[in-house]
């Protein structure tokens, strides 16, 4: 899978290591952390990369789970959905209105 600008992935196919794709530069990406503020970016080898949507489709086609927290049948939260592409730390205005919007579900 081709990986551009603005896609999440995942380096060394650890899903707990989830970066942005910030910018390219031959077979290198800059990937850009924006839940860790020590490493907010570096340039990493293309070929150490994976796309987030691309690891979570290998997984589903195998029949496994690409992570315990994140429901693939729709049972999920969109935070947690979020935090599965790198995005961890939501503002605090977006993060009231999807626990409003889930709570008047239930």
């Amino acid at each position: 899978m081709k990986v551009m600008n603005g896609y999440s992935v995942i380096l060394d196919d650890n899903p707990n290591r989830v970066g942005i794709v910030d910018a390219r530069e031959g077979a290198d990406l800059r990937v850009r952390y924006p839940n860790d503020p020590d490493r907010p970016w570096e340039w990493i080898a293309r070929a150490r990369v994976k796309a987030v949507a691309e690891a979570i489709a290998e997984k589903c086609i195998k029949g496994a789970r690409y992570s315990a927290s994140l429901s693939i049948a729709g049972k999920g939260t969109l935070g947690e959905l979020a935090a599965a592409f790198g995005f961890n730390r939501l503002r605090s205005d977006i993060r009231e209105r999807i626990d409003t919007s889930s709570s008047a579900r239930a």
